[in-house]
């Protein structure tokens, strides 16, 4: 019998690869040498690759392990903190160039202002840490685009700095961050409202450091590929052509073509060339998606869900979902594909509002972009497949709320979020596709012989409402007449990040998912975490570390999915002003919390 350290390396790829956990291979690196560098070299691969097969990351591999195997157990658990953000500190207000250090927020309209989100992040640097988030989002007429950078190099810069420097280029986390606010002052509120965004994601490296891209939409019908940053208050702007239709949604390739999608007015959708250095540029073909014979139809989203495939979302209809073609010449003047809403050919009417498409299996050789996600104003989301003659594969839904499906984001193919139109309602639900969710921090054995069909942690789907309570409101946002509403857009900057953005009414909220009470958390706050003085086992510190401030964050309240019976809601536990001891021996708080779910989260008092 051969020894385990003598085995030839395919083999002990195979061995790392079905390891139930992360820490069963780290226990394996222990054994010998051989064994450890194997590890090192190839076992993190082989573990990353077969237990989450849809989410690509940077050949950091075991850092890359820990950041995954920790982000699944904070969404199983309901693990998160969440927080407002908006412009502060230092503001470079363009293109006057002018260096504010506060934001006044838009006014002028009886109706706040609805945030459009999108954000995307890169690794510049050498290791897992090293990275830039860049975020932009729509605030009425105004842009505003906040990067966010990490590292060691960030950290010693940080460490080296006056307060005065800390104050202005910090945030709570030793993070380097830059704020930008775009204004054209021919613009006004409501009439040139930008109504779709979206942020151009660098070429190279070397490009990082240059202007940042990002295509803006507005209600007037004007569309504008702008240059933005702080050095000498650089402002550069192309144009495109909409004959005056408002711009509903925008979608850039991430291939090799260099085009974008834009979706105008009631019926149109055109797609424009990246490529055209002319001021003003016209489409390169567009298609109009409703047909005249369907009253009051219109194209709500658009959606590039392969270089060669748009999916185009309309209603009501009863083939809500069109698919057109993208070749050389531009959009097929004709759909390929419509997509009705049931499995039978008598399918009822709705209209579809975002479309999403599902991550590729990494180990599957399958072409991408045939399968993709609808959500419609019937409140479900639909899975769709281009290979299948089915209308849809399967629909989701939520048994307690049937609000209509306003925004949505994809987690490799395990999960997908979903925004509400009602009640800043956030839901989670499982794919259960093929593919899909093949890791547990409970082991394997919690998801039971069929990976995709058995419920884990809690349940299976759960809620979480993104409200801001009374008590937890700034003067002026006490003054808004509106706290609850839709959940407008979602976008997460990478399939490995922590990161959550919501665009809701007038706010934008971050969430951070990550247990403020693990001392082992994602590698890329390695920087961030504080320790208690004087610890041999350097337990975290956690107030320090994600609660420096009172308010900080908000405490926000969730449900589960279930059908029938009672549905118990539960509340997270604000931190202000206690310690990490006196919080975990609390015997009234030991009683109220939820087993299986983050140590934030209590059961009311009634």
């Amino acid at each position: 019998m051969n020894r385990l350290d003598r085995l030839p390396t395919e083999l002990l790829s195979h061995i790392a690869a079905y390891l139930d956990t992360a820490k069963a291979l780290a226990s394996l690196a222990r054994v010998c040498k051989r064994l450890r560098v194997f590890v090192e070299v190839e076992g993190w691969r082989a573990f990353v690759l077969h237990r989450f097969p849809s989410t690509s990351i940077p050949t950091f591999w075991k850092d890359g392990a820990h950041a995954l195997t920790t982000l699944s157990r904070n969404w199983d658990r309901r693990a998160f903190l969440a927080h407002d953000i908006e412009p502060r500190q230092k503001i470079h207000s363009l293109p006057s160039g002018e260096v504010r250090s506060k934001w006044r927020m838009p006014s002028g309209q009886t109706i706040g202002f609805q945030a459009i989100v999108d954000s995307y992040e890169v690794w510049p640097g050498s290791n897992w840490r090293s990275r830039i988030e860049v975020a932009a989002w729509s605030a009425g007429a105004e842009l505003v685009v906040r990067s966010v950078q990490r590292g060691d190099d960030v950290l010693a810069d940080y460490q080296s700095s006056s307060v005065q420097k800390r104050s202005e280029h910090f945030d709570d986390e030793r993070c380097w961050f830059e704020w930008l606010v775009f204004r054209d002052p021919m613009h006004s509120e409501g009439k040139d409202d930008i109504t779709a965004l979206k942020l151009i994601r660098p070429p190279t490296l070397s490009a990082l450091d240059g202007p940042k891209p990002v295509i803006v939409g507005r209600a007037s019908g004007e569309l504008s590929l702008f240059q933005l940053s702080s050095d000498n208050a650089s402002c550069t702007k192309r144009t495109y052509n909409t004959s005056s239709a408002s711009v509903r949604s925008i979608d850039v390739s991430q291939g090799q073509n260099h085009v974008f999608l834009a979706g105008l007015g009631d019926e149109r959708a055109a797609l424009y060339s990246l490529s055209d250095e002319n001021e003003q540029s016209h489409p390169v073909s567009d298609v109009h998606c409703v047909d005249k014979s369907q009253v009051a139809c219109r194209t709500w989203s658009s959606r590039l869900v392969a270089d060669d495939k748009v999916a185009i979302g309309i209603g009501p209809s009863k083939t809500p979902v069109l698919v057109y073609s993208v070749t050389p010449a531009g959009l097929s003047p004709a759909p390929i594909r419509a997509f009705g809403t049931g499995r039978s050919e008598s399918t009822r009417s709705t209209s579809v509002y975002p479309i999403v498409p599902v991550p590729d299996n990494l180990n599957s050789d399958h072409t991408s972009g045939q399968v993709f996600l609808s959500g419609g104003y019937d409140g479900k989301i639909r899975i769709h497949d281009m290979r299948s003659q089915n209308n849809i594969e399967a629909d989701i839904s939520d048994p307690v709320d049937d609000s209509a499906i306003f925004s949505m984001a994809a987690i490799g193919r395990e999960r997908v979020i979903a925004g509400a139109s009602r009640n800043s309602l956030i839901k989670v639900f499982d794919l259960r596709m093929t593919g899909g969710r093949a890791y547990s921090y409970m082991g394997l054995d919690h998801l039971g012989n069929d990976l995709n069909s058995r419920e884990y942690g809690p349940k299976t789907g759960w809620n979480v409402f993104a409200t801001q309570h009374r008590n937890e409101q700034t003067h002026r946002a006490a003054r808004r007449q509106f706290v609850d509403g839709p959940v407008y857009s979602l976008s997460r900057p990478s399939a490995s990040s922590s990161s959550l953005y919501v665009g809701l009414e007038s706010r934008v909220v971050h969430f951070n998912f990550t247990s403020m009470f693990d001392n082992h958390p994602d590698p890329v706050f390695r920087n961030t975490l504080r320790f208690h003085k004087g610890s041999r086992n350097r337990r975290v510190a956690p107030i320090a570390t994600w609660w420096p401030r009172p308010n900080a964050h908000h405490t926000f309240a969730m449900y589960e999915h279930a059908r029938g019976g009672s549905i118990p809601i539960l509340k997270q536990r604000a931190l202000t002003g206690v310690s990490n001891d006196r919080f975990m021996d609390h015997s009234e708080f030991m009683l109220r919390r939820r087993p299986g779910y983050d140590a934030r989260w209590i059961t009311p008092v009634r």
